[in-house]
């Protein structure tokens, strides 16, 4: 009963998030659209940005999950895989908004 109950748990909670991040990404990209002038100098700005800010991030999850294995502490643990867990949605909302926001500039 526990285990059923639980991979039904994890697999709405895995749908919500993506339908969350659906959600932002869609109402961000509506807004840079909307509210901002986007040119194709801009978008390869925004590009580069991005890049960068995906390899910071990977290098700083890798290192915070060694963190996270070498540590004792639960409240360690908790409290570095939700920094993990935020930065990470936090760039996905990003790489899913500029495609978004590309896509609607090349139609």
């Amino acid at each position: 009963m526990t285990t059923t109950a639980t991979i039904l748990l994890t697999l709405f909670n895995f749908f919500a998030i993506i339908v969350f991040i659906s959600l932002i990404s869609s109402k961000f990209s509506n807004y840079v659209i909307n509210n901002f002038n986007i040119t194709n100098s801009t978008m390869e700005n925004i590009k580069q940005i991005l890049i960068k800010f995906n390899l910071v991030v990977v290098c700083l999850s890798v290192l915070f999950s060694q963190m996270v294995i070498s540590k004792e502490f639960p409240i360690i643990k908790f409290i570095v895989m939700g920094i993990i867990l935020v930065v990470d949605g936090i760039c996905v909302i990003c790489l899913s908004a500029y495609s978004k926001v590309q896509k609607k500039l090349n139609n």
